[in-house]
Protein backbone atom coordinates (compact mmCIF):
# COMPACT_ATOMS: atom_id res chain seq x y z
CA UNK A 1 0.00 0.00 0.00
CA UNK A 2 1.36 3.66 -0.98
CA UNK A 3 1.28 6.24 0.91
CA UNK A 4 -2.05 8.07 0.82
CA UNK A 5 -2.21 11.50 -1.01
CA UNK A 6 -3.59 13.13 2.35
CA UNK A 7 -0.94 11.35 4.34
CA UNK A 8 1.74 13.21 1.94
CA UNK A 9 -0.17 16.64 1.90
CA UNK A 10 -0.20 16.04 5.64
CA UNK A 11 4.03 15.37 5.46
CA UNK A 12 3.99 18.37 3.85
CA UNK A 13 2.65 20.91 6.22
CA UNK A 14 4.45 19.29 8.96
CA UNK A 15 7.60 19.66 6.78
CA UNK A 16 6.68 23.62 6.53
CA UNK A 17 6.03 24.17 10.07
CA UNK A 18 9.29 22.34 11.36
CA UNK A 19 10.90 24.75 9.14
CA UNK A 20 9.41 27.84 10.06
CA UNK A 21 10.06 26.63 14.00
CA UNK A 22 13.17 26.83 13.13
CA UNK A 23 13.15 30.06 11.70
CA UNK A 24 10.85 31.50 14.17
CA UNK A 25 14.19 29.91 16.53
CA UNK A 26 16.63 31.99 14.70
CA UNK A 27 14.61 35.01 14.67
CA UNK A 28 14.87 35.05 18.46
CA UNK A 29 18.38 34.28 18.74
CA UNK A 30 18.72 37.27 15.96
CA UNK A 31 16.41 39.85 18.32
CA UNK A 32 18.12 38.59 21.45
CA UNK A 33 21.25 39.64 20.13
CA UNK A 34 19.96 42.56 18.56
CA UNK A 35 18.99 43.93 22.11
CA UNK A 36 22.61 42.99 23.43
CA UNK A 37 23.55 44.21 26.58
CA UNK A 38 19.97 45.77 27.06
CA UNK A 39 18.09 42.17 26.76
CA UNK A 40 20.74 40.54 29.19
CA UNK A 41 20.24 43.91 31.87
CA UNK A 42 16.51 43.37 31.77
CA UNK A 43 17.20 39.53 32.99
CA UNK A 44 13.85 38.62 32.62
CA UNK A 45 13.00 39.44 29.23
CA UNK A 46 16.16 38.31 28.03
CA UNK A 47 15.59 35.20 29.25
CA UNK A 48 12.84 34.30 28.31
CA UNK A 49 13.68 35.47 24.64
CA UNK A 50 16.51 32.93 25.10
CA UNK A 51 14.04 30.32 26.57
CA UNK A 52 11.56 30.68 23.68
CA UNK A 53 13.96 30.85 21.19
CA UNK A 54 15.54 27.03 22.17
CA UNK A 55 12.37 25.70 22.97
CA UNK A 56 11.64 26.29 19.21
CA UNK A 57 14.74 24.85 17.89
CA UNK A 58 13.81 21.91 20.14
CA UNK A 59 10.36 21.14 19.34
CA UNK A 60 11.74 21.67 15.47
CA UNK A 61 14.23 19.16 15.29
CA UNK A 62 12.41 16.85 17.35
CA UNK A 63 9.46 17.60 15.04
CA UNK A 64 11.83 16.61 11.73
CA UNK A 65 13.33 12.82 13.48
CA UNK A 66 9.17 12.15 13.89
CA UNK A 67 8.77 12.95 10.75
CA UNK A 68 10.73 10.59 9.38
CA UNK A 69 9.21 7.79 11.12
CA UNK A 70 5.53 9.54 9.92
CA UNK A 71 6.17 8.90 6.32
CA UNK A 72 7.28 5.09 7.00
CA UNK A 73 3.80 5.00 8.57
CA UNK A 74 3.87 4.95 12.40
CA UNK A 75 1.43 5.64 14.43
CA UNK A 76 3.25 6.66 16.91
CA UNK A 77 4.82 9.36 14.92
CA UNK A 78 1.07 10.55 14.08
CA UNK A 79 0.46 10.84 17.70
CA UNK A 80 3.16 12.61 18.19
CA UNK A 81 2.54 15.22 15.66
CA UNK A 82 -0.49 15.33 16.76
CA UNK A 83 0.25 16.46 20.33
CA UNK A 84 2.45 18.86 19.34
CA UNK A 85 0.07 20.39 16.70
CA UNK A 86 -2.82 20.76 19.15
CA UNK A 87 0.25 22.78 21.94
CA UNK A 88 0.80 25.26 19.27
CA UNK A 89 -2.57 25.69 18.70
CA UNK A 90 -3.23 26.66 22.68
CA UNK A 91 0.58 28.01 22.40
CA UNK A 92 -0.75 30.62 19.09
CA UNK A 93 -4.58 31.10 20.89
CA UNK A 94 -3.01 31.53 24.44
CA UNK A 95 -0.63 34.53 22.66
CA UNK A 96 -3.91 36.28 20.92
CA UNK A 97 -5.06 36.29 24.81
CA UNK A 98 -1.98 38.23 25.80
CA UNK A 99 -2.66 40.92 23.36
CA UNK A 100 0.00 39.56 20.90
CA UNK A 101 -2.53 39.26 18.19
CA UNK A 102 -3.80 35.47 17.30
CA UNK A 103 -2.26 33.60 14.66
CA UNK A 104 -4.86 32.12 12.43
CA UNK A 105 -2.54 31.32 10.12
CA UNK A 106 -0.57 28.47 12.29
CA UNK A 107 -4.19 27.60 13.98
CA UNK A 108 -5.25 27.15 10.13
CA UNK A 109 -1.87 25.26 9.35
CA UNK A 110 -2.05 23.05 12.70
CA UNK A 111 -5.55 21.87 12.07
CA UNK A 112 -4.89 21.27 8.90
CA UNK A 113 -1.97 19.10 9.26
CA UNK A 114 -3.44 17.08 11.96
CA UNK A 115 -6.93 16.33 10.31
CA UNK A 116 -4.79 15.50 6.95
CA UNK A 117 -3.58 12.63 9.20
CA UNK A 118 -6.44 10.75 10.38
CA UNK A 119 -8.56 11.40 7.36
CA UNK A 120 -8.81 9.37 3.96
CA UNK A 121 -6.78 5.95 3.71
CA UNK A 122 -4.57 7.79 6.48
CA UNK A 123 -5.89 5.20 8.90
CA UNK A 124 -5.10 2.51 7.27
CA UNK A 125 -1.82 3.45 6.35
CA UNK A 126 -0.82 4.26 9.82
CA UNK A 127 -2.56 0.86 10.99
CA UNK A 128 -0.73 -1.42 8.61
CA UNK A 129 2.49 -0.39 10.01
CA UNK A 130 1.81 -0.01 13.97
Amino acid sequence: MSRPGTVTAALILWVLAAILGIIGAIIGFVALGAAGAAAAASGTSGALLLGGAIVALIIAVVQIAVLVKFAQGRNWARILLTIIGILAIIGAVNSGSNGQGTSWFTIAFYVLAIVLSFVGGANGYFRRRA
